[in-house]
């Protein structure tokens, strides 16, 4: 897997709205920037965005490695900084920005899968929703608000947030960034 860059931030809040929380909400995001190889030019097999990085798999297996590896460094590198025990984990989100030179199918093709998906709800304790995601075509340093909401019953209103975020230089226009965020809680 070819990385341009890894960036991961905390966000820790102690009082909403002037009241103070029974404990600090949490939420943590993992991003990382990698080459966007289909990037100038319209295809309709998107399968070649990641042969850059699996070259030796057939192409089913290139897809689904390549999602999988994402899933599981981004997964784990959220749920490391935000410091608790995975089975502390309560919500998470997730999100991918193509650059101006791409197109947003090219930042879907990796998100939008139980490859992607199934890594990052195991390193979040086990989680048994699916991610909320948001996708854009955006240019570089472009924030993002990344849905979350909870790892087990969507309906807890709670839990239902966004985490805003961006990096200066990325994406340019040749590059994809794809985060995950968790939370250790929801709204008092």
């Amino acid at each position: 897997m070819n990385l341009c860059k890894l960036v991961t931030c905390v966000e820790e809040i102690h009082e909403d709205r002037g009241v103070a929380l029974p404990r600090p909400l949490r939420i943590a995001i993992a991003a990382a920037v990698v080459p966007d190889p289909l990037a100038g030019k319209f295809v309709d097999n998107l399968n070649e965005i990641v042969l850059t990085y699996c070259e030796q798999l057939n192409l089913n297996e290139i897809v689904l490695t390549y999602c999988e590896q994402l899933g599981k460094l981004l997964g784990a590198r959220a749920v490391e900084a935000l410091g608790v025990p995975a089975a502390e984990v309560e919500a998470y989100g997730k999100a991918a920005i193509a650059g101006l030179g791409g197109d947003i199918e090219h930042a879907a093709v990796i998100v939008s899968n139980v490859r992607f998906g199934g890594p990052v709800r195991a390193a979040a304790g086990n989680g048994a929703t699916l991610l909320p995601a948001v996708i854009k075509l955006a240019a570089p340093g472009a924030s993002f608000d990344i849905p979350l909401h909870h790892t087990r019953d969507v309906t807890f209103s709670s839990h239902h947030l966004s985490a805003t975020f961006s990096i200066a230089d990325a994406p340019q226009a040749a590059q994809i960034v794809v985060a995950v965020a968790v939370a250790n809680g929801g709204r008092r």
